[in-house]
């Protein structure tokens, strides 16, 4: 099918639909540059979520959870990253054929037009030439006729001489060639309007149309060819895309209750006993009572004021300076992170190991052939690397030190009894004990002793025979707390009230709160 013999009188039409699937394609460039600044936008939002949320590495602490999350954040970002690849391709690969098409669309086009143009003035100038011809012949036969005419008139006149009928023979018989030259003229150009109009039927103009018809076949094509690529762009993602989805799901599987049940364990534990310190008061017998020095008993009625000494409270909650050999952590925090320094000099020390077996090698290379290499520099290289094994060896041995001292301590604690009636554990026969003399109590009525009269104001003396304890671990106290060393000796003035501090009196008659859970009531 030709649109040179089917369109022959559609040049008009022709000309419009051209012009509109060139703006189709425009259209479709338009479309492209929008979908790429979608995918652009899509991907930076996501990487702005993923910087967003990316859990930091102090968050980490070895919880499954967070790994999981962290792993999912990550095959989002790779994700994101897909969708920028989809962009690129289609910027690339598509969006720079349309414009090429575009392009190369309107310059063959707006030549074919100025051909069409061309002919089409070429067949106009003809038919003007022709209707000259036309005019001028039939100007030249009316003219040709009135002189026949009036020759006729002339010679059937008889008051006309010979020389005037002569004169009109001769003027009708240049009139009558002026009128077969125009003739002729005529004639020939009515063969070239036909021979143009011809030409122009059925050869310049079915050209130009079928070039216009192979122009907008390959329009089509290209259309075509770009929206299989654009489809494809993405279609090569899919398989990325979907094992970013499958990491996603892989995060979810990390993720394991028990483990991060046992990581907080492993975080928080102190290391430390329980101390239980609750016992029973019998009023009604003092001597049996702690605090035997003055018999009075330890009245929980009604405690001392510690107005005075409460900010101590809020300034122990916050972080000690930490220490060399992490002593200011509990017992199994410090172990924990001893290993953990241990472990990385260890792996500093292999790193420096391989370095100086390298730079040996190379010594002795450079020994053999002091073109390769500088040997001086290099020794001192060595030299310095050796420097650097040692310091490590004995920052390890310094750690080991206290990784061993805190085992230890951690082991005597745990295995350290409570001695204090008052502060130890108590055992099913102490409570059968208690739950005796209670009954027996009751049964003679005896009623309890009077509480004595407690003033508002109370002096240390009052609380100075609740007994004395001995520090297990080593302390540096703050504001309203005492320093206190291991095995050092206090007077306890008031026991602890759930708070977790006790109030003694050191050696040399200072007054402040120590820890419980640092100490062991005497017996």
């Amino acid at each position: 099918m030709s649109w040179g013999t089917k369109l022959w009188d559609q040049f008009e039409n022709i000309s419009t639909y051209t012009q509109k699937g060139i703006d189709f394609c425009e259209k479709f460039s338009h479309f492209l540059k929008e979908r790429c600044s979608i995918e652009n936008d899509y991907a930076a939002k996501l990487k702005k979520l993923v910087k967003s949320y990316s859990p930091k590495k102090k968050d980490d602490d070895g919880f499954t959870i967070i790994k999981g999350f962290e792993t999912m954040v990550k095959e989002l970002h790779d994700l994101a990253g897909q969708h920028e690849s989809i962009s690129e391709n289609l910027q690339n690969g598509v969006c720079k054929d349309v414009q090429e098409l575009i392009q190369s669309l309107k310059q063959e086009r707006k030549k074919l037009l100025q051909d069409a143009s061309r002919q089409e003035s070429a067949v106009q100038s003809q038919l003007s030439q022709l209707d000259k011809a036309k005019k001028a012949y039939e100007k030249a036969f009316r003219e040709a006729e009135k002189a026949n005419d009036a020759y006729k008139k002339g010679d059937q006149d008889n008051n006309l001489s010979r020389a005037e009928v002569e004169k009109l023979k001769h003027a009708l018989s240049l009139r009558q060639q002026t009128c077969d030259d125009s003739k002729k003229e005529y004639a020939s150009e009515v063969e070239k309007t036909r021979t143009t109009q011809t030409e122009h039927y059925h050869t310049v103009m079915p050209q130009i149309f079928n070039q216009f018809q192979d122009l907008d076949d390959r329009r089509i094509t290209k259309f075509k060819e770009c929206m299989r690529v654009s489809a494809e762009a993405e279609r090569i993602t899919l398989p990325i895309i979907a094992k970013c989805v499958d990491g996603m799901v892989d995060s979810a599987n990390l993720v394991d209750s028990q483990k991060d049940i046992q990581a907080v364990v492993n975080k928080f534990a102190s290391g430390f006993s329980p101390v239980i310190d609750v016992v029973f008061e019998d009023l009604s017998n003092p001597a049996k009572n702690p605090s035997p020095a003055s018999g009075k008993p330890i009245l929980s009625v009604k405690s001392k004021v510690r107005s005075g000494l409460l900010g101590i409270f809020s300034g122990l909650q916050k972080a000690e300076e930490p220490k060399e050999d992490f002593s200011h952590l509990p017992p199994s925090q410090q172990r924990k992170q001893l290993l953990a320094k241990i472990e990385a000099i260890k792996t500093s020390i292999t790193k420096e190991t391989s370095q100086r077996d390298g730079m040996a090698k190379m010594l002795d290379v450079y020994r053999a052939n002091p073109k390769l290499g500088n040997v001086a520099v290099l020794s001192k290289q060595l030299e310095e690397n050796g420097q650097t094994i040692d310091s490590l060896h004995q920052e390890l041995s310094k750690y080991e030190a206290y990784l061993s001292e805190s085992e230890n301590r951690l082991q005597d604690s745990n295995h350290t009894p409570n001695a204090s009636p008052c502060l130890g554990k108590r055992t099913d026969a102490d409570r059968n004990a208690e739950s005796q003399q209670l009954a027996g109590n009751d049964a003679q009525n005896s009623p309890p002793p009077q509480s004595p009269h407690v003033e508002n104001d109370f002096s240390d003396d009052e609380f100075a025979d609740g007994g004395t304890c001995t520090a297990v671990y080593a302390y540096e106290g703050s504001e309203g707390s005492l320093n206190m060393t291991v095995g050092q000796k206090f007077t306890i003035i008031e026991h602890d009230r759930g708070d977790g501090w006790t109030q003694v009196r050191a050696a040399d008659g200072s007054l402040g709160f120590i820890p419980t859970s640092y100490i062991q009531i005497d017996d």
